[in-house]
Formats: structure tokens, sequence, C-alpha cells
């Protein structure tokens, strides 16, 4: 008896997460067509480095692929859980340039490099619509569950378009579990409406990883020339 009322607890607690997940996701995409998006809560930064969160997320750097010496980018880096990993593997000859909206979490952010012996992050408060950094002059861009929370996406590819060198990749992670996941067909609409070309996918519904990068040509289906 007492394991039939385990399960039958169990299972209504998935269907009211998963029911608050679809509720939650139904508002993210109406407020989407108002173009009114919001990052994540400061008070809620605890939850970016939840044991769990990292678990299911551990093979996220190296889809991502960092490589020794280069210059990436990375927009909406939090508290950093990605951040660290990103300047480790660039090495002391790379930089990662670090774009957060809200100045408490680059507070946050700047703490933990500093505690972690981090030297070569550079942490800007900044939109990701307008990216203060020159032209052509990343060679890797990467957001973790980040784009679907700005309000104009398309400026925002456009602006990652902009900074990254011709080759340079578009790395973009989305986790199903967060109330702004857009589907990785939807992504890679919005990448390559920017000019990106997709090169590679990985993992499934759940969690993904998509590598685009910038032609030198450019590609056909940008909507700019």
């Amino acid at each position: 008896m007492y394991a039939v009322a385990v399960r039958l607890l169990t299972l209504l607690a998935l269907s009211l997460i998963f029911l608050w997940l679809i509720g939650m996701k139904i508002v993210s995409r109406l407020a989407d067509l108002v173009h009114f998006a919001a990052p994540c809560p400061v008070s809620f930064s605890w939850a970016l480095n939840h044991p769990f969160r990292r678990w299911y997320l551990r093979h996220v750097p190296a889809h991502i692929d960092f490589r020794q010496g280069e210059r990436v980018l990375e927009i909406g880096p939090g508290i950093g859980v990605f951040t660290e990993k990103a300047a480790r593997q660039v090495g002391p000859r790379g930089v990662v340039i670090a774009v957060d909206v809200q100045i408490e979490m680059a507070f946050r952010l700047a703490q933990r490099m500093k505690e972690a012996g981090v030297t070569n992050v550079r942490i800007c408060v900044s939109n990701a619509e307008a990216l203060p950094l020159a032209s052509n002059t990343i060679d890797r861009a990467f957001a973790v569950s980040v784009m679907a929370e700005i309000p104009h996406k398309p400026r925002a590819f456009d602006e990652l378009y902009r900074v990254l060198q011709s080759n340079g990749i578009l790395s973009i992670t989305e986790e199903f579990i967060d109330p702004d996941y857009p589907f990785p067909w939807e992504t890679a609409r919005r990448a390559r409406a920017a000019g990106f070309a997709p090169i590679q996918q990985h993992g499934g519904l759940w969690t993904y990883t998509s590598n685009f990068m910038k032609p030198t040509q450019g590609y056909p289906d940008a909507s700019h020339g």
C-alpha cells in the first residue's frame, strides 16, 4: 500500500511540474509576440549552479569546443557556471568577454572569478542587442539558455554576426526546463536569418547545443545583405 501511495504521489508531482512548464511556455510565447522578455532574476541565480543542472549540462563545454588562444564572447553568463570553464580552456593567451545586462549578476560573476583565480575574463554590463565590441573581433560566441530571454532576438543574432570574424562559431545551448525554451528548429531559423550557416547539433529536445558558422560569403537564408 505504501509503495502504491509513493508512486501516486510521484506521478502527481511530475504531472504538476509538467503542467507548470507547459503553462510557463505558453506565457513565454505570448510575451514573445510583444517582444517582452526578461533575464533570470538575480534571486534565482542559485538554480544556475544546482548539481542536477551541472550534471545534465556537463557535456556542453565539449560541444562548444573552446580552443586555446581564442577570443570568446559569452552572452548572459549569470554567475559564471560556464565562464570559468571557457576561461580555463582558452588559456592565458585567450580571453573570455562576458556580457550581462544585470549589474548585480555581473558583480557576482566578478566575485566568483576572483575567488577562482581566473584572470582572463573581461566583464561588461550591456544589452545583447547593442554589443560594445568592434566588428569581426570574436572567434567564438556562446549562450546557454539566454537567447530566448532577449526581447528583440533578431537584433541580438545580428549583433553576434557582426562581432564574429569570418568562419567564427556561434554556439547556442537551450534546456527544456527553461520556460523560455525554443525548439532547435526555432534557434536554427533565427540564426540562418542573421546569416549563420548550421554546422553541428548535439543533444535532443531536453537539452541541445546548436553550432553555427559565420561564412565568408554569407549564408543564402540571411535576411540582410
